[in-house]
């Protein structure tokens, strides 16, 4: 990578310690880099993006923005949360980044006015690069798939045993259906011992995106699981 390449890619301040909300670094195999967060929030949407396959990679404090003066809340200087890049669309067709600020939806209610100001000015600095500027609270961060990448994220970069990864492939690629996670471990492994040394293996596959499963939905030995390899 460039020099110039990493200037782009480092924040634009330094997130300072907060004793009020949590602060920390967030390790992302996807930027090959840690990432500071300000807030719990904002380390939740980060392991979201993390495991999402239509994004590229994404930046922490990514651009200062000039605030118009005339209301005093609002500050001379606006740093949002987090930049995010996208792949293109099946058709080729390119996805505009998002220029993303995490708030809660509490805070962004009392704090409306105070805002106002800041969003606008990211609002018409991200068009002007072709980008979308956007707030995301916990509503959309918050959800079942956020609790089963917690979960799963542990799983991703573990050491498996490649012939029970084959046994499990090879047994979703012969039922060619979908089937609940219950019955395929029952099936391939049906004692205790067995089960304890395949279900991590069946976990890595689905966090490493080998094998299929409705993420959106509590993740659970009845989910249904699939094989996304041809």
């Amino acid at each position: 990578m460039a020099a110039s390449d990493l200037q782009a890619i480092m924040p634009v301040r330094r997130i300072p310690k907060n004793y009020v909300s949590v602060t920390g670094r967030f390790a992302s195999c996807k930027n090959g880099r840690a990432l500071g967060f300000e807030s719990l929030l904002e380390r939740d949407y980060m392991l979201l993006l993390e495991f999402d396959d239509e994004v590229v990679s994404f930046e922490e404090q990514p651009v200062q923005i000039a605030v118009p003066k005339g209301d005093r809340r609002a500050g001379t200087q606006y740093v949002p949360d987090v930049l995010v890049h996208y792949k293109p669309s099946p058709d080729g067709t390119a996805k505009p980044s998002v220029l993303a600020e995490v708030k809660k939806t509490s805070d962004l209610k009392v704090n409306a006015a105070k805002y106002a100001a800041k969003f606008a000015a990211a609002t018409s600095f991200a068009e002007g690069r072709g980008w979308v500027f956007r707030t995301v609270s916990e509503l959309e961060i918050r959800t079942p798939r956020l609790e089963n990448l917690k979960f799963l994220r542990e799983f991703r970069l573990a050491e498996r045993d490649p012939k029970l990864a084959g046994l499990i492939l090879s047994g979703l690629s012969a039922v060619g259906i979908m089937l609940p996670i219950s019955v395929m471990i029952d099936e391939l492994f049906p004692t205790e011992s067995e089960r304890l040394n395949g279900l991590p293996v069946l976990w890595q596959m689905i966090a490493s995106n080998e094998i299929g499963a409705d993420l959106d939905q509590p993740l659970n030995n009845e989910s249904m699981i699939w094989s996304l390899r041809s």
